[in-house]
């Protein structure tokens, strides 16, 4: 019996799932389920047993399920099945269909490499973030700027170090074991340099083993990270952003606008707890507007949606580009694709963490 945290987890998964791969839904459509002229094809329901298609034809509007081998215990394992009747559609569809957009990405991360490096300074920003600089180890790491993200790996006891050649595959080979010796999650690079970078680390209460890690941080830690990618594709001809960030996505937003061409212009809609938790940067006052949780825990409330809302904008040449908690990013997106006829290419909202209950 799904727990209420798998099941919202894997009602966020088919929404970005919708919102982001409707081409691969579309493919599994036309291919797995072998319907003739589908025209439209989404996720609409998932219950222990199943994920539903709702599919639309010329003719016709009908659905088709997806059913478990065995019930998913989280939204990664759910979406594991819709990727397995993916490559079944994939082998059944003519060699001529183009890739969907996951396909590429998953075939881009396979030539992805890990690098082993060390901790060589850190510098508090604000009350509640820290930022580590990790040097060496990084020579052939390419410098993809904008949101370029790594997925970072700790000891879970610090003085153990990465055997030789480890990587990626060895660590997905350890989660989930009882006896689980390291600890993964993605952030941001917020600044590139030759064999060294910059990565922001936001502190909490209650930390999860990466932010604990980051807390206690000390030089000559070694960490292993994976990647980069990046999730920053404006359309061509785009000319105006507007970025929605809290404290986790903001090192990809300021990263990214410092790659903008000059004459474009931009705003910054960053949420942070007060007044404590704010911290100046080299732009102008005008490009960030500072929206306060005050009282609020992160991922509660309403005040960045109601301020999201208040904005009259201008969608010609418009991308959104943002992320943040996952429950907060989807609300934001759906106001926001309801209010404007924005299209799917001009907004990329990115659930970076989600909160529990």
């Amino acid at each position: 019996m799904f727990t209420e945290d798998t099941r919202e987890a894997i009602h966020l998964m088919m929404d970005v799932y919708n919102d982001r791969h409707s081409d691969a839904i579309l493919f599994i459509a036309k291919y797995y389920f072998k319907e003739i002229g589908v025209t439209e094809a989404s996720l609409s329901s998932f219950d222990e047993s199943k994920l539903t298609l709702s599919i639309k034809t010329k003719s016709d509007t009908c659905t088709r399920n997806i059913e478990f081998e065995a019930e998913p215990s989280n939204s990664s394992e759910a979406a594991a099945y819709l990727l397995e009747c993916l490559s079944e559609a994939r082998n059944k569809a003519p060699e001529d269909e183009p890739k969907t957009k996951i396909e590429v990405e998953i075939e881009k991360n396979q030539k992805l490499k890990t690098y082993i490096t060390q901790v060589s300074a850190t510098k508090k920003i604000s009350s509640n973030i820290i930022e580590i600089t990790f040097k060496n180890g990084l020579e052939d790491l390419p410098n993809i700027r904008n949101d370029a993200f790594l997925f970072f790996i700790v000891p879970k006891v610090k003085k153990n170090k990465f055997p030789k050649g480890f990587s990626m595959a060895d660590y997905r080979s350890m989660v989930g074991q009882e006896d689980q010796k390291l600890f993964g999650a993605y952030y941001t690079v917020k600044s590139f340099r030759k064999n060294e970078i910059d990565v922001w680390f936001v502190l909490h209460k209650d930390p999860g083993p990466l932010a604990d890690w980051a807390s206690k941080a000390e030089l000559g830690d070694h960490v292993a990270v994976w990647g980069p990618r990046t999730s920053f594709l404006p359309p061509e001809k785009t000319s105006n952003y507007l970025f929605i960030a809290d404290e986790t996505a903001q090192p990809a937003v300021l990263a990214s606008v410092e790659n903008l061409p000059k004459h474009d212009d931009f705003l910054c809609l960053f949420e942070t707890q007060n007044m404590s938790t704010q911290y100046t940067y080299e732009l102008e006052k005008e490009r960030i507007e500072w929206v306060y949780r005050d009282s609020d825990k992160a991922g509660e409330g309403d005040k960045l949606l109601n301020r999201i809302n208040e904005l009259d904008l201008d969608v010609k040449n418009l991308y959104i580009f943002g992320a943040g908690e996952g429950k907060q990013m989807s609300k934001i997106r759906k106001l926001l694709k309801k209010k404007y006829p924005i299209k799917s290419n001009q907004i990329t909202l990115t659930g970076y963490w989600r909160k529990t209950k």
